[in-house]
């Protein structure tokens, strides 16, 4: 599962990516 969201955070654009793994929940967040 890959569920990749575009958000507005603090005023900066903000990738939030979930890789779900098993039973664990990956955040990456990439600040453009």
């Amino acid at each position: 599962m890959l569920e990749v969201e575009f958000d507005m955070d603090f005023g900066k654009p903000v990738y939030k990516v979930e890789i779900g793994k098993g039973n664990q929940i990956h955040k990456v967040i990439v600040d453009s």
